[in-house]
Formats: structure tokens, sequence, C-alpha cells
């Protein structure tokens, strides 16, 4: 088996168990993992980003399913959505602080969140500078492909 096809694999599984538990962790407020996602992006968003198609965008979700999901979490009180001061037709979404508190220990899930821990002590930096470099060299690849479509 070829090195790639072993990291492969291995990301793989860590995605699987990412996702699993991020289910895991919204069921205790009713929530699905595409919710705790909505979150997460908007807790780290800024007034230029916090819009729903920039939500709809990064999280690669139809329109619907972002109007969704963002209704569901306004409902619930973890956002709330405000009219732009200067364009009333622009629409900003921000976390309260439920929203806020939950995104944070949401995501990383509780047994990820612990893994990622234990590795800082040992090989943290290392990992998050390869894990940065192959997340760019994929979105990269994913740009180029893209325009190639065009």
């Amino acid at each position: 088996m070829r090195k790639a096809d072993n990291i492969g694999e291995s990301l793989e599984r860590i995605c699987m168990l990412f996702r699993n538990e991020l289910r895991l962790a919204g069921l205790e407020y009713g929530l699905q993992p595409v919710h705790l996602e909505v979150l997460f992006y908007l807790s780290r968003a800024d007034h230029k980003t916090n819009k729903p198609a920039n939500v709809t965008e990064f999280l690669g979700i139809t329109k619907g399913s972002a109007s969704q999901s963002i209704s569901l979490l306004a409902e619930k009180k973890l956002l709330i959505k405000r009219s732009d001061e200067t364009d009333k037709r622009i629409v900003h979404l921000e976390l309260t602080p439920e929203g806020m508190s939950l995104a944070r220990i949401a995501i990383p899930p509780k047994t990820i969140r612990q893994a990622l821990e234990n590795a800082e002590h040992t090989k943290g930096e290392l990992l998050q500078q390869q894990l940065q470099g192959l997340l760019t060299d994929i979105q990269g690849q994913l740009t180029d492909s893209k325009t190639s479509y065009e």
C-alpha cells in the first residue's frame, strides 16, 4: 500500500470519528452537525463574512440548507439576524453568548479536542504545520480545477 493510501485512510477515519462525535455533541442541544458547523464558522467570522451567503459558500451547502439552519439557530436563540446599518437588504448573523459558548465547546468535539491537546505536548506544532500545508495544497488544487472547468 502506498504512503498516500495509508495517510488517506487515517484522514478518512479521523473525519468519520470527528463527524460522529460532532453528531453526538449536537444531540444534547437538538442540533445536527451542520448547525454546529454554522455556529463554529460564525464564531470566527467578521462583519464582512458573517452573512448567510458566506455561510453557504464556506460550508458548501445549499442556500435552502443554510437558511433552515440559520432559522433554527435563531429560534433557539443561538444567533441573531441583524440588518446592515447602511444597506438594510444585507443581513448579518451574530452569535449570542450562548451560541458563542456552544461553538467553542462543540468543535472540535471533546474526544478529538483531548487527543489534539495530548498531541500538543509532543508534536502538536509539527502536526499543525503539516495539516495546514495539506489544507493549502488541497484548496489550491480545488481552485485550479474550478478554473479549468470555466
